[in-house]
């Protein structure tokens, strides 16, 4: 919530090297993004993890990049201890805006007097969330404040449902690269 984000705003960032909030107009809901450089050397074993993405080979290890942990959980989770492991499928992450779009869809098909919606279940089954996002907005008008607001509640819910931790080189993670050490 954005009162919780109020509060731990302090002890995130003396406790994370990068750290970001985004908040999702018309909810109560805040994103937390924390970012942390990460040993490669003590990580986890990913086999026993069924989402913790790592993109490194032994031959990589030494890139020029740092390596950064990415903590969408605003908890306070312990970097020494197993990362947090999100359960839900792609699919199941992504729900609440394909939901939203085929009930959209159907609505604005009905309102037309059209037989068949824009978009039916096969045809958003590889859309991102960005596309999803934007298919919504565009089918009715943007400024129409409760179809935002629709859409932005199934945002939130789709954050909220994508909680997990990744790691990757901090180029592809913080979109810069972030201080690798250099060997002159």
């Amino acid at each position: 919530t954005r009162q919780e984000a109020k509060e731990q705003v302090e002890t995130l960032l003396q406790n994370h090297k990068h750290m970001r909030y985004m908040w999702i107009p018309y909810t109560d809901t805040v994103v937390c993004v924390t970012n942390d450089p990460v040993d490669m050397d003590h990580l986890p074993d990913a086999s026993s993890s069924s989402t913790l993405t790592t993109t490194t080979k032994a031959s990589e290890s030494k890139s020029s990049h740092s390596w950064f942990r990415r903590n969408d959980k605003s908890d306070g989770v312990d970097t020494n201890k197993r990362p947090f492991q999100n359960k839900l499928s792609a699919s199941e992450r992504r729900q609440p805006l394909v939901d939203l779009l085929l009930q959209v869809s159907a609505e604005v098909a009905a309102t037309n007097g059209d037989v068949d919606p824009i978009y039916t279940k096969e045809s958003v089954r590889d859309m991102g969330f960005g596309a999803l996002r934007d298919a919504i907005l565009a089918l009715k008008d943007p400024l129409d404040l409760e179809h935002v607001r629709l859409c932005h509640q199934a945002e939130a819910e789709f954050w909220k449902r994508n909680e997990d931790t990744i790691i990757k080189p901090s180029d592809e993670l913080l979109q810069f690269d972030c201080g690798g050490q250099v060997r002159w």
